[in-house]
């Protein structure tokens, strides 16, 4: 190897920085899943949500729409904006984003 003139003053320099940090590894622990609210209080407002296999699914409350996928794989997709029955020609209303726990 020969060295020139600009490689003899960069090598010093290079020798003189400090060694890049290597990033330990980070042990994040596990995320801590909510308990299920196993009672709710009696209470009715209902709450229209879709399934992941397009059925609709009434619940008699928040509360029971929160805990419908505690526990378990998600299978509630999120709520709808009215709560209605559906029938023969009654058009599906869309959907509201929910975040889910569980």
């Amino acid at each position: 190897m020969k060295l020139t003139f600009g490689t003899t003053l960069l090598l010093p320099l290079a020798l003189a920085l400090p060694a890049p940090e290597v990033p330990e590894e980070s042990t994040v622990p596990d995320a801590t899943i909510p308990p299920c609210r196993q009672d709710c209080p009696p209470e009715w407002a209902p709450v229209c949500a879709k399934d992941e296999s397009e059925n609709i699914v009434i619940f008699s409350s928040f509360c029971l729409f929160y805990n419908a996928n505690c526990g378990r794989q998600s299978y509630i997709l999120g709520r709808m904006e009215e709560c209605i029955e559906p029938g023969e020609n009654t058009p599906i209303p869309p959907m509201v984003p929910v975040p889910l726990t569980g």
